[in-house]
């Protein structure tokens, strides 16, 4: 059993560690998202995006939240919370799979 494996049998863990993981992260995404330029982008993906900060801190910013299947609820929470879940999509992944993503 993997990591992954391991959160997804284990929920209670699995919210401790999305927790940890977005308060290290949550200091840098705000520098990060000024310091990238994304002039003429128009999709992102964010590859283990959780719950989608980045794509949140560039306002008009399409995207793709690309995750784990048990991160899913999350980032379209996020997304929903912050308005801009018509500009996202989130999708799961398992690690193995290729994807074929589109955004219309």
């Amino acid at each position: 059993m993997d990591i992954w494996e391991y959160f997804v049998a284990n929920a209670a863990e699995n919210e401790r560690f999305s927790n940890a993981m977005t308060e290290l992260t949550g200091v840098l995404t705000a520098e990060i998202a000024e310091l990238l330029d994304t002039t003429g982008v128009g999709v992102a993906v964010d590859v283990g995006g959780a719950n989608g900060a980045l794509l949140r801190s560039n306002a008009g910013m399409r995207g793709v939240v690309l995750d784990l299947p048990s991160v899913e609820a999350t980032a379209v929470a996020e997304a929903e919370k912050a308005g801009c879940a018509s500009a996202w999509v989130t999708t799961r992944s398992n690690k193995t799979e290729s994807l074929e993503l589109s955004l219309s």
